[in-house]
């Protein structure tokens, strides 16, 4: 018992020991970010650059302050990474108090440490995984640095709205950039499908990293996203999103149908996907040296009718 309360107290002291070396080094590196090109570049374009600031006016409207919600930053406690990429925005904070207001973060990875870190600093740690579906109520920064696609549409898709929409703004990587990339995968068909709804009504300003190494991988890419979205435009028609996944579903069933794979394979890669009926009930070939045995049967027991049907595989073996 009181080994157990010794250890207890000692993973507690270390944890706070480690907070406090985090700290330490969190004010390392805003200097250090601080003195950077990158940064240097981002505060002269809040300060200068029109475009930006009549978006932000506009977004502010009869608001005081602008929130500040971060998903995807990682863990402090293991990653220098997130260490600059939370700098950038405790620098902003400092230097624009006039209309940044509270910040959250939330992310899987948070260790206690990060924890304790981050309420030192001031943010609000969320408890509760939004999974980036947070349907934004007051003009929003929405800090993504680390992007995972199908949480740009699950963002994407809680505020798809012209209220929502003009009403909050993305500091991540580009749009156009990130559907030029984005993998063929049906995880993140919401994604391909609202980022090419949305190019049109997105004001795209991107962020100029250094010729240091290692702010260009941290940054390269990133940009400022605004969104104008006219409320008489409906950006999507009611019934209609469904019929998109359902048509790019079905274009993949069938690229993969018509290819020479076997029941084995297929299953591989399409197994956990239900495709649509008419492209079930077509034939796929049994993997090599298999026969497929369609089986149906009809009986009765007692007063109750029984019936039996199914589909068998045989391994034909050589003797």
């Amino acid at each position: 018992m009181m080994r157990g309360e010794n250890m207890d107290s000692n993973a507690d002291f270390h944890i706070q020991d480690e907070a406090e070396r985090l700290l330490k080094e969190i004010e390392l590196v805003m200097k250090n970010v601080e003195n950077s090109e990158l940064y240097a570049g981002m505060r002269l374009d809040l300060k200068r650059n029109e475009t930006i600031q009549k978006y932000f006016f506009r977004l502010l409207g009869s608001h005081s302050h602008v929130q500040v919600v971060i998903y995807g930053l990682g863990s402090l406690e293991y990653s220098f990474h997130s260490q600059f990429q939370l700098a950038v925005v405790l620098l902003l904070k400092r230097d624009f108090p006039n209309w940044i207001g509270n910040i959250e973060i939330y992310d899987p990875g948070m260790s206690p440490a990060d924890i304790i870190v981050f309420k030192e600093l001031g943010l609000e740690v969320l408890t509760i995984d939004e999974n980036c579906k947070r349907r934004a109520q007051i003009p929003t920064i929405f800090y993504m640095p680390n992007l995972y696609y199908y949480l740009i549409g699950n963002l994407l898709g809680a505020n798809w709205s012209s209220s929502c929409l003009n009403q909050i703004f993305l500091l991540t990587n580009s749009f156009r950039d990130t559907l030029t990339n984005l993998p063929q995968c049906c995880r993140i068909v919401e994604t391909r499908l609202r980022l090419e709804r949305i190019l049109d009504f997105t004001t795209e300003i991107g962020i100029k990293t250094s010729d240091n190494q290692m702010y260009h991988n941290l940054f390269s890419g990133f940009a400022w996203h605004f969104f104008d979205v006219d409320p008489n435009i409906d950006i999507d028609k009611p019934g209609c999103y469904w019929l998109d996944i359902q048509r790019y579903l079905e274009e993949e069933f069938e690229e993969d149908m018509q290819s020479d794979m076997n029941s084995k394979q297929f299953a591989e890669i399409l197994g956990n996907h239900r495709g649509p009926r008419r492209l079930r009930c077509n034939t796929v070939p049994p993997p090599p040296g298999w026969i497929k045995l369609n089986i149906y049967g009809i009986g009765k027991k007692g007063d109750r009718p029984g019936r039996y049907g199914g589909i068998s595989k045989m391994k034909l073996e050589c003797i």
